[in-house]
């Protein structure tokens, strides 16, 4: 019988889940509306699945991902369970979970990998079904469109691929020997099965081994208090950024700006922040006040001459700035003093952005928080709990005893490893501000997490920019397109078009048709 639309039950277990609220409140069971397996041979199947996905995920999750061991998705029922898989990972799975033999280190040593017995099928709606022959116990995988038709073709294709055992319409000799050893390994499988129906409850907080090193998996009472935690409002400490003002154009001249990216403690810059996309965007919205922009492209990789989709807007040109694939530094200069535009905005490749900037005005600095955590540390995973504090080194290996000392007030948000750090090649006199690029709107990639509690000299530009999924992603297109509008009227100022920064009115010029040389 469905709950009622407004059930706190299912609300819960679409938190827990990751369904949604429809169709989390249908055949809701137990107190926290998640029911668990039906009968042993199906808990033991989902205790063997999530054994399997720990050993090939273990720490691998990560917030921004919005998956969980490779899960975006969860639906329990009594009777079985569907699993929605990530994008790509279809095959990586099924090659986990499906058992061949393995030799090991002594060759007459035969053992299974993969869980024993387990046999899959193709089904219609981009479905794979997991199984144990003559047992009704089951798991459905859910794949995304994209990925089923290939996998339906690895399905069909079990039966020629050398391994009689994954085929096999019954249990072989091999899985029936290894079955009583590797069922002692699963320990309390409904506690696991329980887990495993909970999975999403996870995706907010950082890497984290769901099975501890003695086996221990969150129990009912951990679930209960997580979500009690995890509903706690906790407000973030404020932002203290230096002032952001509009920038003067020089009386005979072109304001000269550097978009940059950060740098790590080795010096070296690093590809793929967002410098071209911010220079691009950047140029659009100051040309759409009736700016004159010219883009210089000082980068070897030359990207920004396919990053203007769908043309040059009116008032933009495009110039190249690149000899022998190093950046042309005289060019550079040669063109900053064109009397043909109002602004010049430079963009570079990773190495030679400090060069570059040395010929602009100002330089803007970009902050991608879309990025996971690297070696270089510009980003950093902070993990607090409720008091604020910094949860200890080494959390991750004991997290179950300190999650549950902090009772599950457990916090996590991407920082800035050192903010001012990221910059430290470029003089903080001349940052005209820094864009926050990527953001999301999860707790822990927002703009306010990530700048929460940031001391720094260094004027940081709002809004943030919001991340954009895909080209397909029309209203996050928009929602980048109005954040970059509102930053070039901060840098700009609220004049109409034709008067230059700080109020100064300048001659209109006529508007030189856009190119790219």
């Amino acid at each position: 019988m469905a709950a009622p639309l407004g059930t706190g039950r299912a609300r819960t277990r679409a938190r827990l889940t990751g369904e949604t609220h429809a169709q989390a409140r249908l055949d809701l069971a137990g107190p926290d509306g998640v029911p668990d397996a039906g009968h042993p041979e199906q808990a033991a199947l989902e205790a063997a699945i999530l054994s399997e996905l720990h050993d090939a995920f273990d720490r691998g999750h990560h917030p921004l991902d919005g998956a969980v061991y490779g899960m975006t998705r969860v639906r329990p029922s009594r009777a079985s369970l569907v699993l929605h898989l990530a994008d790509g990972l279809w095959e990586g799975v099924l090659d986990l979970l499906l058992p061949e033999p393995d030799a090991g280190f002594d060759a007459e040593d035969l053992s299974v990998s993969g869980i024993p017995g387990l046999r899959c099928r193709s089904l219609p709606k981009n479905r794979v079904l997991l199984y144990w022959p003559d047992s009704a116990a089951s798991v459905l995988l859910q794949l995304p469109a994209g990925d089923a038709a290939e996998a339906w073709q690895w399905v069909a294709e079990l039966d020629g691929g050398g391994n009689p055992m994954r085929s096999a319409t019954t249990w072989t000799s091999a899985e029936r020997e290894q079955l009583p050893a590797y069922e002692a390994g699963l320990g309390d499988v409904t506690a696991r099965s329980r887990v495993l129906r909970r999975l999403l409850a996870f995706r907010n907080l950082p890497a984290v081994s769901l099975i501890g090193a003695d086996g221990d998996v969150p129990s009912l009472q951990d679930f209960r208090q997580f979500l009690a935690g995890s509903g706690a409002a906790v407000r973030p400490a404020p932002a203290r950024t230096g002032p952001v003002r509009p920038l003067k154009r020089p009386v005979d001249r072109a304001l000269v700006l550097a978009v940059v990216g950060g740098h790590a403690a080795n010096g070296l810059g690093r590809g793929g922040v967002g410098r071209t996309r911010t220079t691009v965007e950047l140029a659009r919205a100051f040309a759409a006040r009736g700016v004159r922009v010219l883009v210089v492209d000082a980068d070897p990789a030359g990207s920004v001459r396919w990053a203007f989709t769908g043309g040059l807007p009116d008032g933009v040109r495009v110039e190249s700035a690149v000899l022998g694939g190093a950046p042309d530094t005289e060019r550079v200069r040669q063109l900053a003093r064109e009397p043909l535009q109002d602004v010049v905005l430079l963009d570079s490749g990773p190495v030679e952005q400090r060069i570059i900037a040395e010929a602009a005005d100002h330089w803007i600095g970009v902050a991608s928080v879309w990025h996971r955590p690297d070696p270089w540390r510009l980003l950093a995973d902070e993990t607090t709990g409720a008091n604020g504090q910094r949860l200890p080194a080494g959390w991750d290996e004991r997290w179950l005893a300190v999650m549950r000392a902090n009772r599950w007030t457990v916090r996590w948000r991407l920082a800035p490893g050192d903010f001012e750090g990221m910059f430290a090649p470029f003089p903080a006199a001349g940052c005209a501000g820094i864009v926050v690029l990527g953001a999301r709107e999860q707790p822990g990639a927002r703009a306010q997490d990530y700048l929460a509690g940031l001391h720094t000299v260094l004027p940081v530009l709002a809004p943030a920019v919001p991340y954009v999924a895909g080209e397909e992603d029309d209203r996050g297109r928009r929602a980048a397109g109005a954040a970059f509008e509102r930053i070039a009227e901060t840098l700009w100022g609220s004049r109409t078009p034709g008067t230059a920064p700080g109020g100064q009115g300048v001659r209109r010029r006529p508007l030189r048709p856009g190119n790219v040389s």
